[in-house]
């Protein structure tokens, strides 16, 4: 494998603290992972994103981790999940042009853990290309959205002692988003102490399927 760590710039001007880790054979899919709440100390190197991380990368998946802006080295400062849709977005436009991916027909899925869920579901509403999606721990959804590009393959995941009830969240989104979507719920909590193993193995063959599909 290959790691590349760097910082991109996006649209608006900010810098993005990235880690790009490529795996030993070439490869066109790729899965960008958005980390938890940047105020209750998220970034890339949370151990849900960076375990899913090490078992995509295991499975001949690329990955691109990064710190939303403000944490970390990238720039600027927290944006309500404003800002940090844009993050995401720049981060998918790069791998789309960047020549240390193949070019060619690049398929991006998109993770999100916790808060990095909910910007993930949105960046995958915004960009039409995304080939899959999956929401670890989701945050309730406010009333009133949709999400009508959203028609991929979808996993959301959750522990049933959520301290801040992501296995409702999840039975809410399934009933929102667009088929297909599966949802999966583990005897774990929030912070995914006791079945991130199985849960991290689940979402790796997820993304794995999913892409298969697509080719």
């Amino acid at each position: 494998m290959s790691v590349h760590r760097n910082k991109i710039s996006i649209s608006d001007g900010i810098d993005l603290e990235t880690e790009i880790v490529l795996p030993e054979a070439d490869t066109n899919r790729v899965v960008v992972l958005c980390h938890p709440h940047p105020l209750y100390g998220g970034n890339m190197d949370n151990y849900v994103i960076g375990l899913s991380s090490n078992k995509l990368n295991g499975s001949g998946i690329a990955t691109v981790k990064f710190n939303f802006r403000g944490v970390g080295g990238s720039s600027g400062t927290f944006s309500h999940g404003d800002g940090e849709l844009l993050d995401v977005l720049g981060i998918i436009e790069h791998v789309q042009s960047s020549s240390i991916f193949s070019g060619r027909n690049i398929a991006v899925g998109l993770l999100g853990y916790s808060f990095g869920a909910r910007v993930a579901l949105f960046a995958a509403n915004k960009y039409k290309g995304s080939a899959s999606l999956a929401l670890i721990s989701p945050p309730t959804i406010e009333e009133g959205f949709t999400f009508p590009n959203l028609d991929i393959p979808k996993l959301l995941v959750a522990g049933e002692q959520d301290q801040f009830d992501a296995a409702k969240s999840v039975q809410s989104l399934e009933m929102v988003l667009p088929k297909p979507s599966e949802v999966k719920v583990y005897s774990d909590d929030h912070f995914w102490g006791i079945e991130i193993d199985k849960m991290t193995t689940d979402v790796t063959k997820f993304f794995v399927d999913s892409f298969l599909k697509k080719s």
